[in-house]
């Protein structure tokens, strides 16, 4: 339940740190803290249910992060 809140933040630091003294893509921030917590929730939806397509939609959510990181 952390990990909703605490991972988007996180990112959110790592992007505002990258781009110190250039202008903020606010876009690129919002559309990476948003994959992030689909890819949290998918997560929980995979490991309480057991259902493999969660875990196949949050890996496709994770090469979205590592796309745009």
């Amino acid at each position: 339940m952390d990990w909703m809140i605490s991972t988007p933040l996180i990112l959110l630091a790592l992007g505002l740190t990258a781009m110190h003294g250039r202008e903020t893509r606010w876009d690129l921030l919002g559309a990476l803290m948003g994959l992030q917590f689909m890819l949290v929730i998918t997560g929980i939806i995979s490991q309480e249910s057991g259902m493999t397509y969660a875990y196949w939609i949050g890996n496709a959510l994770l090469l979205g992060v590592f796309y745009l990181v």
